[in-house]
């Protein structure tokens, strides 16, 4: 469980908190309210990364362990006041952990104002304030994709986010109002799964031009012979499928099908776009050495090929 705006301070114990759980937490000092807390099962194995956590934010950052899975780095984190300092110290921390490290990062970030893609998992925010820009900075700098669908408050404004690095392990994410006579507050409760072991993914197979055993001489004789003469019509989309249905059809006489198995690859990624995520990771880690900004905005262009190019 992860919570913002604990209201701790060290007049509370750990152990008066939750039973059965480990208990992180960092209490806001010097004032009154604020604060965050993980609570974790003991049975679970988890270890509080207090290298990845910083003194002037209100964050805790803890490691989740499962057998035969890779460990999971869970940040949560409470944004009260506006400005742009409290993202740059959490983009620091996160930019601390390997490129391969899966991240998860939930809470509190106030940023109402963002703007987000159809999908809201993107940040779309562009020329905002200096706060909006930290934070579109700190989802592309860690590949960061959003997956909390609609409000988080009950302002109707999307106060709460679930951020993570790698997306397929996110599911089962969903928002509910709490009920104000057992857990009073304006925000909503956030429910979510982090999958750590997946099934094998099935052989798939599928058919796709042997170019190897073309023609190219017959395919480009009747190329040539294609009639110029097509109907007329005002939309070039009428053009263009008439044109590749008579393309296809004098590729499907000149080349053969061969029948392919794919394993835990989908047929898009081809070397093309696995080139370029090398490339991407490599950037990556350049950028972590030297943070100059020719290499940040190398760092982006290569990122934005891979969207394309996918």
């Amino acid at each position: 469980m992860s919570i913002c705006e604990t209201w701790l301070n060290d007049t509370v114990l750990s152990s008066e908190i939750l039973t059965g759980y480990n208990i992180y937490r960092k209490d806001r000092t010097g004032k009154t309210g604020g604060g965050v807390l993980i609570a974790v099962k003991i049975d679970i194995r988890s270890n509080r990364r207090f290298d990845l956590e910083r003194e002037q934010i209100e964050l805790v950052a803890v490691e989740l362990f499962k057998d035969s899975s890779k460990p999971v780095i869970l940040y949560t984190f409470y944004h009260p006041d506006p400005g742009p300092d409290d993202p740059n110290l959490l983009n620091h921390s996160l930019q601390q952990n390997s490129e391969m490290v899966c991240m998860v990062l939930v809470g509190d970030f106030n940023l109402p104002s963002i703007k987000w893609s159809l999908d809201e998992s993107t940040s779309t925010s562009l020329c905002g304030t200096a706060e909006e820009e930290a934070f579109s900075d700190l989802m592309e700098d860690n590949f960061l994709r959003q997956f909390i669908k609609g409000p988080t408050h009950i302002a109707g404004n999307k106060l709460d986010l679930l951020l993570c690095n790698f997306s397929e392990v996110i599911d089962h994410v969903s928002t509910t109002s709490p009920l104000q006579n057992e857990f009073p507050s304006d925000h909503y409760l956030v429910d979510f799964f982090i999958r750590l072991k997946f099934k094998r993914s099935k052989r798939v197979r599928r058919k796709t031009y042997d170019y190897k055993r073309a023609d190219f001489d017959d395919l480009r004789s009747r190329l040539q012979l294609l009639p110029s003469d097509m109907s007329h019509s005002d939309d070039v989309d009428i053009y263009w499928s008439r044109w590749k249905d008579l393309f296809l059809a004098a590729v499907a006489e000149c080349v053969p099908m061969k029948t392919i198995r794919d394993t835990n690859s989908p047929p898009w990624i081809d070397r093309e776009v696995k080139s370029a995520i090398h490339r991407k990771y490599r950037a990556l880690r350049k950028y972590r050495e030297n943070k100059t900004v020719e290499r940040k905005l190398k760092l982006r262009s290569l990122s934005n090929e891979i969207k394309k190019l996918v």
